[in-house]
């Protein structure tokens, strides 16, 4: 049979079209499999049609379409709701009314066929064209307009298709081309080169981008970074201190800085080791670490005026626009120890928050107004009121205060965002999400019932959290895949190490339903409502895996080491042979062979008249000492009595 293609006349939309040709689009539930169909995705619309064997005659004109338009554009499901088990999850999937029936599935949510019109080959070709081909203007078959809404939406599903098309289809790419015809703001980010590098970054704050023209990355970064030194200069009435080395130009200076990875942001300070940028690359994230490195963590506080102004963000000079925590440290004269440990996180986290330090008698009375011991470090959320102080008063290291820190930027119930989820995930534990209406009241009680259960100390190994799942936002997206229908507000438990997840949604979401329920799944007493498909992060086309290479190189080095030694081991053997020297191989073998010789003297004479005879006389003598002296030998393995 032959399918029309009328899409757009481009290599991306026609590859999307050919691969999709080849994919299944007619499935049959329970034949093809019941919660697999159910809880497929796609990209296309799923089209769900609901039957019984008295209307099955009824779907010929969803069939047809099946059959000769819809391939490559949309998916059709097939639900026998004679079936118990496909008319209860038709049923969870909103679905109620008479027989034949329509619904399609779009971004988690169904949409039905209005009943109310007449069953007829029109009305429901109608209805599935009004699904395939939206009434936006799209052409029949335009799949690039229908899948991606923008040109700077990611093709990398059709990689493995297109793997000889000489382009990179990835998000930074598009963005990066897109952006090409709008000028970067550079003037306040000068280049340096090998001969004015060094002079420029003996300042006593310098930060330097290192990256490759060519690089999409890079130069996506560097226009952020650009923009960057733009708002800093017009804002803020301080010199300069960024500026950038092209590493396709400047290849000696990039080489002689041992710059490896790009793009790199380093920081040069006067009088101190260099330090690698790791933060996010916007240019708010980049002018938040630019205030923040002038401030010079830790700051010596010496007075109790100079202590309450620091943990407001106003001293020595304001800086709570750009943070929302203060991290102070409690010390007696005596410590040592811990104080260079906070003196080396400061230094390696001065880029997203600040610190202080309180010696002597001053510390006593700070820790008086926290109710805090000396030593101790005590940070402050000014954003948070539920739980603004946070305190670290046992034997630091710097991978506990890293996580302190880390920590103490984030409220008792944050929302979760791009920006939060590395640093919460690093905690390994299982998050506890509420996806509300930011519009309903309800939804605001339940987020205040939910923050009192995150301060309870009760779960202090669950990551409490919300996100707003209104419609076209992050947080629906998430929630489509973790459930078919919800009513707002919702809570769902992911517990990513075991890739389990446990949806509730009760009436009225309470303090003590809830941590019962939360106690249930903590302890493994209730079953996940689904289980998250495991999948692996990778490049979105083809690509180099640099890391299996290495992993590879080091196998084969170890490999080749093994086998030179033993070559070596072989031609040391051939040498003493051909020099007449016996190896210690030989040695062994020629002290086995006289061992074996001694041991069939020993047998024959055992046979001799000479030890029979002597046998009689003696043995009562040797059985009786031996009886007394030591237990009889054990008769498991063969002996021989002399």
């Amino acid at each position: 049979q032959s399918v029309l293609y009328e899409g757009e006349s481009s290599l991306t939309d026609l590859a999307l079209f050919v691969k999709r040709l080849s994919e299944k689009t007619l499935y049959h539930v329970p034949a093809d499999g019941l919660n697999e169909v159910f809880d497929m995705t796609d990209n296309l619309p799923i089209i769900f049609v609901y039957i019984n064997k008295d209307v099955q005659d009824e779907i010929v004109p969803v069939s047809e379409l099946a059959k000769f338009e819809l391939r490559g554009l949309a998916k059709v499901v097939v639900v026998d709701m004679d079936n118990e088990d496909c008319r209860s999850l038709a049923e969870g999937q909103g679905f109620s009314g008479k027989l034949p029936a329509l619904g399609f599935k779009e971004d988690g949510a169904m949409t039905f066929f209005d009943q109310s019109k007449q069953w007829s080959a029109d009305n429901v070709q109608s209805f599935i064209r009004s699904i395939v081909y939206p009434s936006d203007g799209l052409n029949s078959g335009s799949l690039s307009e229908m899948t991606y809404p923008t040109d700077l939406e990611s093709h990398s599903d059709i990689s493995m298709l297109a793997d000889d098309v000489q382009k990179q289809d990835d998000q930074i790419a598009g963005a990066v081309l897109g952006l090409n015809k709008q000028e970067m703001e550079l003037d306040h980010v000068p280049a340096l080169l090998k001969h004015n590098f060094d002079k420029i970054v003996s300042a006593d704050l310098k930060v330097v981008l290192f990256y490759l023209p060519f690089d999409h990355i890079s130069m996506a970064f560097l226009r952020e970074f650009g923009f960057a030194a733009l708002t800093l200069a017009r804002n803020f009435s301080e010199p300069n201190v960024m500026a950038r080395v092209n590493c396709y130009d400047g290849t000696d200076l990039c080489a002689a800085e041992n710059i490896t990875v790009y793009p790199l942001m380093r920081i040069y300070r006067r009088g101190q080791s260099n330090q690698d940028y790791k933060g996010s690359l916007d240019f708010r994230s980049v002018i938040k670490a630019v205030k923040l490195l002038r401030l010079n963590s830790p700051i010596q506080l010496t007075s109790e005026e100079e202590v309450q102004r620091f943990m407001k963000g106003k001293h020595p000079q304001i800086f709570q626009n750009f943070t929302t925590s203060s991290v102070l440290y409690l010390t007696s004269a005596e410590e040592t120890d811990n104080e260079q440990v906070f003196y080396n996180v400061a230094k390696s986290l001065s880029i997203i928050t600040a610190f202080g330090v309180v010696h002597g008698d001053l510390s006593k009375s700070i820790a008086a107004t926290y109710n805090v011991p000396v030593p101790s470090v005590v940070a402050l959320h000014r954003n948070d009121p539920n739980q603004p102080i946070r305190v670290l008063n046992e034997k630091i290291s710097e991978l506990s205060l890293t996580d302190f820190v880390k920590n103490s930027l984030i409220a008792s119930l944050p929302e979760l965002t791009v920006m939060n989820l590395p640093t919460l995930y690093a905690r390994r534990q299982p998050f506890a999400i509420l996806f509300l209406d930011l519009s309903d009241q309800e939804s605001m009680v339940t987020k205040e019932t939910l923050t009192k259960l995150s301060t309870s100390g009760h779960f202090d190994n669950v990551i409490f959290c919300w996100m707003n799942a209104q419609a076209k936002t992050m947080g629906h997206k998430i929630l489509s895949e973790y459930t078919w229908t919800a009513t707002l507000p919702m809570m769902t438990v992911v517990n990513h190490d075991q890739g389990e997840l446990f949806n509730y949604q009760p009436e009225q979401l309470t303090i003590e339903d809830t941590s019962e329920w939360l106690t249930r799944v903590v302890t493994k007493k209730v079953r996940p409502s689904k289980m998250l498909e495991y999948s692996k992060w990778v490049a979105p086309g083809p690509h180099y895996d640099f890391l299996d290479m290495i992993d590879e190189m080091e196998k084969q080095k170890a490999g080749a080491l093994a086998n030179d030694v033993w070559l070596q081991a072989e031609q040391h053997k051939r040498d003493q042979k051909t020099l007449g020297i016996p190896s210690a191989e030989a040695d062994q073998e020629e002290t086995q062979n006289i061992d074996r010789e001694m041991r069939e003297e020993l047998l024959e004479l055992q046979k001799s008249r000479i030890y029979s005879t002597s046998s009689k006389r003696q043995g009562g003598n040797i059985k009786q000492h031996l009886a007394a002296s030591e237990p009889p030998p054990s008769r498991t393995h063969p002996h021989v009595e002399l």
